[in-house]
């Protein structure tokens, strides 16, 4: 059993539980039968979903047989490359939810995407901008266009409205 997929998919069972529990006590829409708490509904089942699926196969997998090698040397705390990046992305999403409605959803978006694949490995700035920028554009385009939600325009607020 792989001990740590197990907890955080019973992690994520929580989280959707949660959010399940505090979107049922949202407002009913009368009018359009898809009301405010369709869509983080939607989300936590998903959630639900992955993170059973993860601890089933958590539970299911087989014990890895680890070959007798040296340790790696220590480096110290935060020299690890895993911490470094765990600080470095709660940096960007503290970055994210400070720049958002000053700056505005497109450029804080974009930026925090490409900042977030530079921090996963990703080295090709021309494919890191335009993931970033097509993410983007569709999560835009849904929310504004299709279910009619304003998004922080921020510095392009007389560009885009």
């Amino acid at each position: 059993m792989k001990r740590g997929d197990f907890v955080a998919g019973a992690i994520g069972v929580a989280i959707s539980g949660g959010a399940l529990v505090i979107a049922s006590d949202f407002p009913a829409d009368v009018v359009m039968k898809i009301g405010p708490a369709f869509f983080p509904e939607m989300l936590a089942y998903l959630l639900l979903l992955c993170s059973a699926t993860l601890m089933v196969n958590a539970a299911l997998a087989k014990p890895a047989v680890v070959a007798a090698e040296d340790p790696p040397p220590v480096r110290g705390l935060f020299l690890d490359n895993g911490i470094v990046r765990a600080m470095l992305t709660v940096a960007a999403v503290l970055a994210f939810t400070l720049l958002l409605r000053p700056v505005g959803f497109i450029l804080t978006s974009v930026g925090f995407l490409i900042a977030m694949m530079a921090v996963l490995g990703m080295r090709r700035p021309l494919g890191m901008f335009g993931v970033a920028l097509g993410v983007t554009a569709g999560i835009y385009l849904i929310f504004e266009k299709l279910l009619g939600l304003t998004l922080p325009a921020g510095v392009l607020d007389s560009i885009l409205y």
